[in-house]
């Protein structure tokens, strides 16, 4: 009888152990202290401009041509200020969108902050490309030798001047060629953005056009080249967890390359009959997230034009969409910009058929433990406190 108490105690105990030590990683994880913006130090000579234009025509079918020219480096209000932009003022961000380009370059989070104080500034996530940390995602079409597509210099027409959540805002191009773009942007109630891109053929030709989508980032965050931890003020990073970098799931499996690993590779190409891909920090994350029924070219990349790190991922259709005489095609895609939120991103598996998007909250190595451990820490967190 003493026995079997004494082997309660014992497995009491450890159970007891088992929670404390997985509420240490849970913790900075899921109820954290947001990171703060990074404070790296930018000079006008070094900038050099990059067109994010969809696509170059070339053997190595990248996303992106890089160029040469200078930038200025404006202040993210002057920026926003100086160009034609659709405000967004969903339940859950704020921001806007650039109708030079129809590039996704200005979202803040309404219920996150920088600090705890409430007075704290709210977190920016996007921002625009002129801007000292450029970071955005944008949609488009990979064309026929001899079209003229929608690129990141296209100034597209919209149907409103401001995007809620529950609301959409169409924009309309028509390339002079007997072709009409239109893409159909919707929120919804926390961090999901929808593109629905449609082409009308008007030609008395078959059109065969490839959709893409990519997201850029400039800079190596100040936390972004990790080892086992990572130190930058108050952040920490706890052992084997993964929390910068490129990120996605493809080919059914977690695709992970740290701001370091992408510098090393400089270009990782990969095929995958579905899954998403984007960019993660510890606690915020940007991904795109194509038609799951559609198989698609996945890249990881980095460039350093004019002294600045460069980071990009992005994704193709393997299969192009004919568009016939006289008819049209749409297609989807989705763009995830907010917090990491494990619930959340699970539900979206659900509504989106998208695989293992809650693997972009790394548990670590004792993710056998901690994942577990977090439905009842959450349901007491949310009933307790």
């Amino acid at each position: 009888m003493f026995g079997e108490s004494k082997l309660n105690l014992v497995l009491v105990v450890g159970a007891v152990l088992v929670i404390l030590i997985g509420w240490q990683f849970l913790m900075p994880v899921f109820f954290p202290t947001p990171e703060r913006p990074p404070q790296r130090e930018v000079t006008v000579e070094s900038q050099t401009a990059v067109q994010e234009t969809g696509v170059q025509q070339a053997p190595s079918e990248s996303v992106s041509v890089d160029g040469s020219a200078a930038i200025p480096v404006l202040e993210r209000q002057a920026a926003i200020g100086a160009s034609d932009r659709i405000a967004v003022d969903g339940d859950r961000v704020r921001g806007s969108i650039l109708l030079k380009g129809a590039r996704f370059d200005d979202v803040v989070l309404k219920d996150y902050r920088e600090q705890k104080e409430e007075n704290s500034p709210n977190i920016v996530v996007f921002n625009p490309r002129d801007t000292e940390h450029p970071y955005f995602a944008e949609f488009g079409w990979m064309p026929e030798q001899g079209l003229v597509l929608p690129d990141s210099d296209t100034v597209w027409q919209a149907d409103r001047r401001q995007l809620k959540s529950g609301s959409s805002v169409t924009l309309t191009w028509d390339n002079r060629q007997d072709l009409i773009f239109s893409r159909k942007i919707s929120l919804d109630e926390n961090f999901l953005f929808t593109t629905v891109q449609t082409v009308e053929n008007k030609s008395n030709k078959t059109v065969n056009l490839t959709p893409y989508g990519l997201v850029v980032r400039y800079d190596t965050p100040a936390s972004g080249l990790t080892g086992m931890f990572a130190v930058d003020s108050e952040e920490f990073v706890p052992w084997g967890m993964f929390a910068h970098g490129g990120v996605g799931v493809l080919q059914g499996a977690k695709q992970e390359f740290s701001y370091e690993d992408m510098q090393d590779i400089e270009e990782k190409k990969i095929p995958s009959d579905d899954g998403w891909i984007g960019i993660t920090g510890k606690y915020w994350l940007s991904a795109l997230i194509p038609d799951p029924n559609q198989a698609i070219n996945a890249e990881f990349k980095h460039s350093y034009p004019g002294q600045r790190d460069r980071y990009q991922v992005d994704y193709r259709w393997q299969n192009p969409v004919e568009i016939n005489p006289g008819g049209s095609k749409q297609v989807s895609n989705h763009l995830f910009v907010g917090a990491k939120e494990f619930n959340l991103l699970d539900d979206y598996e659900g509504t989106l058929g998208v695989r293992d998007l809650d693997s972009a909250v790394d548990f670590g190595l004792v993710w056998f433990l901690a994942r577990p451990l977090y439905y009842p820490i959450d349901f007491f967190y949310r009933n307790v406190g």
